[in-house]
Order: structure tokens, then sequence, then C-alpha cells
């Protein structure tokens, strides 16, 4: 019951044990106050003091085999017994030789599982295009499918679902059975290093376990979170920290989710060009998400389904900021003026997103261990 009673990691590991043995004597229990002497009221026969019972052959043969092994064990410890020292030098031995195994046999928290199935997160760089990262993404999935532990391989990009960026992607791979291939961490050493020779990707594995010990989605197996309301200090710390753990020997694939020099553009509204023209800011807001955002603006309905119908520029308009010199704004006479009329446009970088946990902005350091590495 105690070990029922655990929290942590421990307690969840423990409890189906703590659960069968606490029922089973609970169950035992129970047996033994209520069946056990119901049957031997019914069953057991009383004898007469110096009467003998006759005993069946079945109950004869139990008999002479629990003798038997009473004289062989009589027999072993009175040997021992006769050899005092040299049983004492045994034991010391036993001692010293347990003691030695503790010490060489490799110890962690828990043992990495092979389930036969691997996770992979791809990373370019935080401005790729999206057809770019789709291209990147296939030419890392034909050479992880080409291994011959693979056995099939799922890949998916863009941002939606388990990917978080548009220039991230996630694949699953699967391996063929056990006796077919070579265990999982070598799998990931090869697959790390061929897969690693496409331009402008960064990819890490780590095996899909069957107990997982929550924290944040990372590119790796174990991670740290670091918080601060300081978001300057937070962002300034986070990349030593992430460079001093890669230089720790048995860490590999250190990384961080981090992304805070992504190139970006900002509008400035000039606001007396605007009222000049008679544009309002919420146009010119209007006008960027029209263009490039994901704005709804019919339904087409069908006897099978329907279809949302989705405002935005043409492809060959979106692909660099000298597309906006292209945008037009209706003044307040009925007239066109282009967007730069009436704005600033200003290169920076800024975060490609900001994570938070408990409430307070937060940096996570993910790692994986190299071979025969323990946490």
């Amino acid at each position: 019951i105690p070990v029922l009673l655990m929290g942590g990691m421990v307690g969840r590991v423990f409890r189906e044990f703590a659960v069968s043995v606490s029922v089973a004597i609970i169950v035992s229990g129970f047996v033994s106050l209520t069946l056990t002497p119901m049957l031997c009221a019914r069953v057991l026969k009383a004898h007469q003091p110096g009467e003998e019972e006759k005993q069946n052959i079945v109950l004869r043969l139990f008999e002479r085999g629990f003798d038997a092994v009473l004289r062989l064990y009589e027999r072993s410890l009175d040997r021992v017994l006769a050899h005092k020292s040299m049983m004492l030098g045994v034991t010391l031995l036993t001692v010293v030789g347990t003691i030695w195994l503790y010490v060489i046999v490799p110890k962690g928290f828990f043992p990495t599982e092979d389930t036969g199935y691997l996770s992979g997160i791809t990373e370019a760089k935080t401005d790729i295009a999206y057809p770019a990262m789709v291209e990147h993404q296939r030419k890392v999935a034909d050479i992880v499918r080409q291994d011959p532990a693979v056995d099939y391989v799922n890949s998916t990009v863009g941002n939606g679902g388990p990917n978080s960026l548009t220039s991230s992607g996630r694949m699953l791979v699967a391996l063929k059975p056990r006796g077919e291939r070579d265990n999982v961490q070598t799998i990931i050493a090869r697959l790390r290093r061929n897969a690693g020779v496409v331009p402008g990707m960064q990819i890490f594995f780590q095996p899909i376990q069957n107990i997982n010990l929550g924290g944040r989605p990372s590119k790796s197996q174990y991670q740290y979170t670091m918080q601060s309301n300081d978001t300057d200090s937070l962002y300034r710390l986070a990349p030593e920290m992430r460079d001093k753990m890669a230089n720790i020997p048995g860490l590999v694939d250190v990384t961080t989710d981090l992304y805070i020099k992504n190139p970006q553009v900002t509008v400035e509204v000039d606001r007396e060009k605007a009222a000049v023209y008679g544009v309002s800011i919420d146009q010119v807001r209007q006008e960027l998400y029209n263009a490039f955002g994901s704005r709804q603006v019919a339904t087409i309905y069908t006897p099978a389904n329907d279809y949302q119908v989705i405002l935005e520029s043409m492809p060959e308009y979106q692909t660099g900021p000298n597309d906006l010199d292209r945008m037009y704004l209706k003044t307040a006479s009925g007239t066109s003026v282009p967007l730069s009329a009436v704005t600033h446009f200003t290169r920076t970088v800024g975060p490609l997103q900001v994570n938070h946990q408990g409430q307070q902005p937060a940096v996570t350091i993910s790692f994986n261990l190299a071979p025969n590495v323990s946490l």
C-alpha cells in the first residue's frame, strides 16, 4: 500500500504492481478468514487418539519427495558447517563481487526502449519559403528511406498540427523487426550522419518511448527550460547556456527553441500622408491581411462537401519584401495610391515565436545522450 501511494514517476511505474499485490493480499486474507475455516469444517474429519490416518498414493509420493529434499539439505548443511572458514571466504567474495557488479553495470533513470519507431524533427533557416522547405524535406526523407533498417517514413512539413513553425518539419520513421536491423542507437547515429548532408537542414532523431515524462515538445529527448520575466536577460543567457551544454562530453543534438533573429519587415504608417490621401490605419492593416493572410470571403457548397474560398495575392507576388510596393490602397476620392506612398518599410529582425511556460517567457534547451551514456 505505501508503494501504491507513492507519487512521481516511480509511483506511476509501480502502481500496477502495487495494486496487484494489495488486492492479492486482501483476497487471501478474506479467504483465510472465511472460506478456509468453512472448508475445514466440511472436509476434514476428526480422528481418535492413536488412530493412524491412511494416506493415498498421491500423499505418499509427496511425503517421500519432501523427505528426500530434507535429507539432501541436512547432508549439505553438515558439509558447510564442517568447512566454516572456506564458507566465510565465499561469503566475503560474494559481497565483493556484488559491489563490483554494482559499479560496472550500466545505470540510468530509464533505459532507452527500442519500440521500432523513431521521431525526426527537421529545421531550416527561419526565413525559408514553403516550397523550398518542402523540397529540402523531401530530400531528407528520401535519404532516410534508403537506410536498410527503415521500413517506411511518414513526413510532414508546414505550420500546423505537430509543426509549430513553417521552417520545421517532422518525420515518423518505422523500423524493420529487430532481427533484421541494428540496435536503435546505431541506427540513429547512422541516420544523423547520412541525412546531415542536405545543405541548410538540421535533423534531430530520437526513439519513441512508451513512458514519457512530460515537458515541452522539443527536438531531442531531454530538456531544460529557462524562465524569466526579463526577456532581454533570458534571450541573452539562453544561447550561452546552450553553448556550454554543447561542450559537455556525452551530450549530442543540443539545440533550443529560441528564434529571435528572424528577418522581418515593419510597416510604419505615416499618419500625416495617410490623412492627406484619406487612408486609415485599419485600411492598411486589412489590405495586408487580404494579401498575405487567410481571409475567408465565401463558401462553395456542393451535395457532397463544402469548400472555403480564401482571398490572397498570387504566389508570384509573395516572394519577397519588394512585393509590398505592388500593393495599392483606395483613397477617400476613389483613386488608388501605392502602399509605399503612406508607409515606410523598415527591415529588422525579431522573434519567430515567443514561448511561455507557467505564464512566463521560457526558452527550452533540449539534448540527446551519446551511446552508452546515462542520464
